[in-house]
């Protein structure tokens, strides 16, 4: 016995199937701390307004020492995760986008524009909701120096209370 839609589409093959999902559903209701990890973030970013922190980069924080967490971090390796690739194989425009990607999904920024310019000049404007241009002196001074120290280019950053610009040149 096989199990339709009103499209006929099949959807379950047995009642087994029928009763499996019917519990998973169940035990999402009365367990919500059994939620997978992805549902969990899902709804920690939504509801609470968290944002995701690298080990790292979170024990220079607490330290108090920022500049460690410009120079220690593990952006390389999330890129790297991210677009299946070296970063040495990397244009600089797509490890901006891998960079405008993470940060959002990591719910640090709203929205990022990144407009592209001539000669391999680009210009990344990145909001984000805090209301505080310490927050973007901060992310703007760890892009910075990550763009320098990883892909050797030139950068200049103004910070606003809601948002930085950051131009970037190839050297």
């Amino acid at each position: 016995m096989s199990f339709t839609n009103e499209n006929e589409n099949l959807i379950y093959n047995s009642k087994a199937e029928i009763i499996e999902d019917a519990l998973k559903l169940l035990d999402r209701y009365y367990n919500p701390e059994l939620q997978d990890s992805l549902n969990l973030w899902k709804q920690f970013r939504g509801d609470l307004d968290m944002v995701a922190v690298g080990k790292t980069t979170f024990l220079a924080y607490i330290s108090g020492d920022n500049s460690r967490a410009f120079k220690e971090n593990i952006a390389v390796e999330i890129i790297e995760w991210y677009k299946k690739k070296n970063i040495s194989e990397m244009s600089l425009e797509e490890v901006l986008y891998a960079l405008k990607d993470i940060w959002i999904a990591a719910n640090y920024f709203t929205k990022v524009e990144i407009e592209i310019g001539s000669k391999g000049s680009y210009q990344m404007y990145v909001y984000h909701n805090l209301r505080n241009k310490r927050y973007g002196e901060y992310w703007g001074q760890y892009f910075t120096t990550f763009l320098c120290n990883r892909k050797n280019c030139e950068t200049e950053l103004f910070t606003r209370n809601e948002s930085f610009i950051l131009r970037i040149k190839e050297r």
